[in-house]
């Protein structure tokens, strides 16, 4: 039987594979889709290549894919070699999500996560297009499966070990995207505020805090690389990873708009279209202003109090509901980007809906959050807070699926966790 499921795994891992290098290299190469952020990934990355100084207006955006895309680039000025480099990690982000199963529910679930993500388009079609997605989505999941590993191993100093990789990987996934910031964040505070000594395969707190110091040193070298690279280019205004977290919480928080116009860019938000949102307002102001732009969202907010918290949850919603990806959902793949909105509504979010209802029904709220199921969810949450407070829309989301397809099949192997059961 074991053997069987080994095969069974290893058929839908390799169809998987070939999925990928079609999409990826053949019908949809990354280098004909270079607009929007995509373009501001590769404009960075050639200035790298070319050894160019870089500016305020070159760190909007976290540097970590346009520092590999850079590198890259110097080998191959084409980006033939980029697009291969994305096919490769595609490809093995499959198996980064069955070994995040594996770590948090067993055996069986980690080879039942790896066949549904090897066969979930959107952990294909995000490698079709230079985004920071690409990376930060395997970083995001190997840390998350380190930090599990850390917490269930009940020797100290191998826990710390696993610990400071996880920081490494951390930092690794800040240089991609900030939202690796909130995602842990809410992963350490669920685990020192709610797990229990009693509660099966987590370990009790008695050397947590030595595992935590050991994450941050793990993350510190890197994390404080991208705030000097990114500082630096920003004028010596402090900066973590990226300069445009002001200008989002502003788009998120300014009426109900298609797109915000300032003297020097404009941005918009692809769930807006879809909800009809037609209003272009004009601001005398630039996008890297970030003074200007924090102040100009919280008069409004303070204008319009209900409205910007119906604006946040409309945040939240956008980054979980059936809505189609943007950019796959302007291309000639929008069928499938729609149809996998619905598999993810239907397969992935309503039984884990359902699930958490039941849970907390069955033996209470603080039970369900005490349990391990919930600190495999915790970075899920961290996403959700951070879309509340800026903007959302599904591809933020797409990372964390494989989270969603983790616990969706330990649901499927184990059913519906029991008291006392981990």
């Amino acid at each position: 039987m074991r053997r069987r499921a080994l095969g069974w795994t290893a058929a839908g891992f390799g169809v998987g594979v070939v999925l990928r290098y079609l999409f990826v290299v053949r019908w949809h190469d990354p280098r004909d889709f270079v607009y929007s952020d995509m373009a501001v990934y590769v404009r960075v990355a050639r200035k790298l290549a070319a050894g160019a100084p870089l500016g305020v207006g070159d760190v909007t955006h976290p540097p970590g894919p346009s520092l590999l895309l850079g590198w890259l680039a110097r080998t191959d000025p084409t980006l033939g070699l980029a697009v291969l480099a994305q096919f490769v990690d595609c490809a093995l982000t499959p198996l980064v999500v069955g070994a995040l199963a594996r770590i948090a529910f067993g055996p069986a679930c980690g080879a039942a996560a790896t066949v549904v993500a090897s066969l979930y388009y959107p952990l294909i079609e995000i490698g079709g297009f230079f985004l920071a997605e690409v990376w930060f989505t395997p970083l995001l999941l190997g840390t998350m499966a380190l930090v599990l590993a850390s917490l269930s191993t009940p020797r100290t100093a191998a826990g710390a070990v696993l610990a400071a990789a996880a920081g490494v990987g951390f930092a690794a996934a800040v240089a991609m995207k900030l939202l690796a910031i909130p995602t842990f964040g809410v992963v350490w505070l669920t685990y020192f505020t709610l797990t229990r000594p009693a509660a099966a395969g987590v370990m009790a707190r008695r050397g947590g805090v030595v595992r935590l110091a050991a994450f941050a040193l793990g993350a510190l070298p890197l994390v404080a690389l991208l705030v000097g690279f990114c500082t630096t280019r920003n004028d010596g205004h402090l900066c973590i990873a990226g300069n445009k977290g002001p200008a989002d919480f502003l788009l998120g928080h300014y009426a109900r708009i298609a797109s915000l116009h300032r003297t020097d860019s404009w941005l918009g938000n692809p769930p807006a279209l879809l909800r009809g949102y037609t209003a272009r307002p004009r601001l005398d102001f630039s996008m890297l202003d970030g003074a200007r732009n924090l102040r100009t969202a919280w008069e409004w907010i303070g204008r319009h109090p209900v409205e910007a918290l119906v604006l946040s949850l409309d945040h939240v919603y956008d980054t979980f509901s059936a809505t189609p990806a943007w950019p796959s959902s302007a291309t000639a793949f929008w069928t499938w980007a729609q149809l996998s909105a619905y598999f993810y509504l239907v397969v992935l979010f309503a039984p884990l809906a359902y699930g958490a209802v039941e849970s907390a029904r069955a033996r209470g709220l603080r039970a369900v959050l005490a349990r391990r199921a919930f600190l495999v969810l915790s970075p899920v949450v961290g996403l959700a807070m951070t879309v509340f407070v800026t903007n959302g829309e599904p591809r933020y989301r797409i990372a964390y699926d494989g989270i969603l397809i983790a616990l969706v099949c330990a649901t499927a192997v184990h059913g519906l966790p029991r008291p006392n059961r981990v």
